[in-house]
């Protein structure tokens, strides 16, 4: 086996994901300020988002060093990101290449974030179905979430009618209980929401960018508008991943385990704090 004899193949997967992480949080932040950033300071923007979601995540080992929570979880984030910021670029009517073929991509990497893992699948259905029924978005906006929310059902049902699902939960017989599962959900949403917005780096970094932050707002129409939705959305969206990211493992397994879907949880609760 190839891998077996060149245990450096494995040493580079960490440096491919930790390069694949800059990357997505490089995309997305290009594609929210357009123009108005130098290269360079994109460049650094991506670099401190990343080294704030190494430092924060609850454990670096299995998002950067441990095989499955690379090709299922991390790998998973950034694919989902990088979709993320296909549909953000789709609406503000920047196309890779052509309309259609952009379109195509972004379908392409939906269905491939979907089939990561549960906790993707579920987050980005209940995205799509919330942006459909409450962002203040045109009605053309609107059809392409609902869109999009469907065809994220549809992908949903074929990872939930695989047949891996029904060994891979025979192996844990005290699933499927909702009150212990949602209590424990809320039990840990507290403890990783406390620790989190009580982190010394996170607080320093977010009154350093609260007014570089508004400055880059007033010029961006297309963050304005997004910024015009009430803060509480933005502060349940918060709450939402967090439960999405924690309620699945105790419902499917019973216990929350590992702590990979936390992981997921940090990459996506800190744009949505910054925002």
């Amino acid at each position: 086996n190839f891998f077996i004899r060149h245990d450096f193949v494995f040493q580079l997967f960490p440096v491919l994901m930790l390069v694949l992480t800059w990357f997505s949080n490089y995309f997305l932040i290009t594609s929210l300020s357009g123009n108005l950033l130098q290269t360079f300071s994109r460049v650094n923007l991506s670099f401190f988002l990343t080294l704030l979601f190494v430092f924060m995540m609850p454990s670096a080992a299995q998002g950067f060093f441990w095989m499955t929570g690379i090709l299922a979880y991390q790998l998973g984030n950034v694919i989902t990101l990088l979709h993320i910021t296909f549909v953000i670029n789709f609406i503000r009517k920047k196309f890779f290449v052509h309309r259609y073929f952009h379109l195509l991509i972004t379908i392409t990497l939906l269905a491939a974030a979907i089939g990561f893992n549960e906790v993707l699948m579920v987050m980005l259905c209940t995205f799509y179905l919330l942006l459909f029924l409450f962002a203040p978005l045109e009605k053309n906006h609107r059809t392409f979430f609902l869109v999009l929310f469907v065809l994220s059902l549809g992908f949903s049902v074929l990872v939930f009618i695989a047949p891996g699902n029904a060994v891979r939960e025979s192996m844990f017989p005290s699933n499927h209980d909702f009150l212990k599962s949602a209590g424990f959900t809320f039990m840990q949403l507290f403890r990783f929401l406390f620790d989190w917005i009580s982190n010394l780096p996170l607080i320093i970094s977010t009154v350093l960018l609260l007014t570089f932050g508004n400055e880059l707002i007033q010029k961006n129409t297309f963050l304005k508008n997004i910024l015009s939705v009430h803060p509480l959305f933005y502060n349940a969206g918060i709450f939402l991943v967090l439960v999405i990211c924690i309620f699945p493992p105790y419902w499917f397994t019973g216990t929350l385990g590992q702590h990979r879907t936390i992981n997921a949880a940090c990459f996506f609760f800190l744009p949505l704090w910054f925002l």
